[in-house]
């Protein structure tokens, strides 16, 4: 079984403090598209304010990660194939495998040899991670409500889906909830 970290102990793990947390409910109300967070000039204005902490090494990164279940993980983009590099053929199984290494290394604490520790710094280091958290979040009967692109750590209380509503991740994110409510269309 998965331990979930209540909110107190997740801003603790990662040295935030309560500032952060969006307090009021954030409802989506039926045919709306709310963005969680801002995480870019091109990205839609999101609804909770956030905070980006910036690794310089994977080291660091893993260390960040202390507290945190090890059966979550975040996936860099483009594991599978690694088409957001624009890498083909064997260069990107190569690419790959060196990813597995270096989440291998993170998450399971196996070893990661010179050349991947040397490719995963190339590109993604300095590697800016996105926190933010919210109390409750409602997405009603034809809403979404998207987590948008980037590298994300997230924390939600209540979050309340009503049939039809959409959770959208388009991020690698860590996103802890404490609970979770299904509820009928409205």
């Amino acid at each position: 079984m998965v331990k979930i970290m209540e909110l107190k102990e997740w801003l603790k793990a990662k040295q935030l403090d309560d500032s952060i947390v969006h307090k009021q409910p954030i409802v989506c109300e039926s045919g709306d598209t709310v963005y969680f967070i801002k995480c870019c000039d091109d990205c839609p204005d999101g609804v909770a304010k956030h905070i980006v902490k910036t690794f310089n090494s994977i080291d660091e990164y893993k260390d960040s990660l202390k507290g945190i279940d090890k059966n979550i993980t975040v996936m860099p983009d483009g594991v599978l194939g690694c088409h957001v590099d624009g890498v083909t053929g064997s260069d990107a199984k190569k690419l790959s495998d060196q990813r597995t290494e270096a989440l291998s290394y993170i998450y399971a604490d196996k070893s990661l040899s010179d050349e991947a520790q040397a490719e995963m710094h190339k590109r993604y280091f300095p590697l800016k991670v996105f926190h933010a958290a919210a109390q409750d979040i409602t997405i009603k009967t034809g809403s979404q409500f998207i987590v948008p692109a980037g590298t994300g750590e997230f924390h939600i209380g209540t979050l309340t889906i009503h049939k039809g509503g959409n959770f959208i991740v388009k991020s690698n994110a860590n996103i802890q909830i404490d609970s979770i409510v299904e509820a009928a269309a409205n």
